[in-house]
């Protein structure tokens, strides 16, 4: 009976150790908010969203090579803000500190920062099709951008429920 108490004991123990070290491992790691921002600061998401941005960006952006790669430098103390309030968000409603996931992201300065690049390279380094443009023809154009622009990116970006919703795509 000892004997088969002590093989109860240790096949308890053989199968609550390791899950136990699964829970305190994932306690630890993806269910402590801590750790997912500080794992978040260690990635350097600037090179993939470079590509991304050259990838999607419409045709009339493209020829603005070195602004479309400096707008996600500029821009990386604006997405690291929002990266860490959407990530708060989500933690706050996974606990039941909040009834909803919503977060609110203003574009305004996204859409400043494209437009202050694409000047930028107008006035120091335009692709050869801007090359001969009087500074009235380059303010047309950056007006133009600006416009254009606004049919690309909203005012702001609305992230809840029914964004994330499965239906949506």
């Amino acid at each position: 009976l000892r004997i088969t108490g002590l093989v109860l004991v240790v096949i308890l123990l053989a199968i609550l150790i390791p899950a136990g070290g699964i829970a305190v491992t994932f306690t630890s790691t993806i269910f402590d908010r801590d750790w997912v921002i500080s794992e978040f600061n260690k990635y350097n998401y600037v090179e993939p969203l470079q590509e991304a941005l050259h990838d999607c960006a419409p045709e009339e952006f493209q020829v603005f090579d070195q602004a479309l790669d400096n707008i996600v430098i500029d821009l990386k103390p604006f997405i690291n803000i929002h990266v860490i309030r959407a990530i708060n968000n989500l933690y706050e409603y996974l606990y039941g500190q909040t009834d909803e996931i919503k977060l609110e992201i203003p574009m305004i300065q996204v859409k400043s920062i494209i437009i202050k690049n694409i000047e930028t390279e107008l006035e120091k380094d335009p692709p050869a099709e801007y090359g001969d443009l009087s500074s009235a023809e380059r303010e047309l154009i950056i007006i133009q951008f600006s416009q254009e622009l606004d049919n690309y990116i909203a005012d702001e970006l609305l992230i809840d429920e029914e964004y994330l919703s499965p239906e949506m795509y």
